[in-house]
C-alpha cells in the first residue's frame, strides 16, 4: 500500500522517514519529493509498505504525530496515472469561472418581490433594551 506523507520538515531525510515507518512493517520504497529548482524538500513524500494491514497501522499511529518538530499527516496515496489529481480535474469541469458578478447574482429582477430593509426603524427597539442590558440586578 502506498502512503502519502505531508507536512515534513526541511530537515527530514528519506532515511529518517523510512525509520519512522519501519517500526510498523516492511517497506518496499520511500521517497521525499525535492524541488528541482531549489534542491529543497517540498514537504511531502511517499512510503510504500508491503502489507496493507501494517500500512493501516502506520496511518493510525503516525498521522498527526511529531516527526522532527512537525506534525505530519499520513494518508493512503491515490493512484493517478495522468499526473493530475482527481480534485484538480473536478474543478476544471465546473462552469461559471468566466461569468461576471452581475450574470451570476442578479437580484434586480426577483419574481418574489423581496426587498431588503434599508430603513433604520428596526433599530429603535434596541433603545428600549438598553436598560435591561445594563441592569446588574438580573439573576439567572
Amino acid at each position: 500500500m502506498n502512503l502519502y506523507v505531508s507536512n515534513l520538515s526541511q530537515e527530514t531525510t528519506e532515511q529518517e522517514l523510512a525509520k519512522a515507518f519501519s517500526v510498523f512493517g516492511a517497506i518496499k520504497s520511500y521517497k521525499i519529493i525535492i524541488d528541482k529548482e531549489t534542491g529543497f524538500s517540498k514537504g511531502f513524500g511517499f512510503v510504500e509498505m508491503e502489507d496493507s494491514e501494517q500500512a493501516m497501522d502506520a496511518i493510525d499511529n503516525l498521522d498527526m504525530s511529531y516527526l522532527l518538530g512537525n506534525i505530519i499527516n499520513v494518508r493512503e496515496a491515490k493512484n493517478n496515472r495522468n499526473g493530475n489529481s482527481q480534485q484538480q480535474q473536478s474543478y476544471q469541469k465546473r462552469d461559471g469561472g468566466n461569468k461576471s458578478y452581475q450574470q451570476r447574482r442578479d437580484y434586480s429582477n426577483r419574481k418574489d418581490n423581496t426587498s431588503f430593509n434599508t430603513d433604520n426603524s428596526s433599530l429603535d427597539s434596541w433603545e428600549s433594551d438598553k436598560d435591561f442590558n445594563n441592569d446588574l440586578s438580573y439573576n439567572a
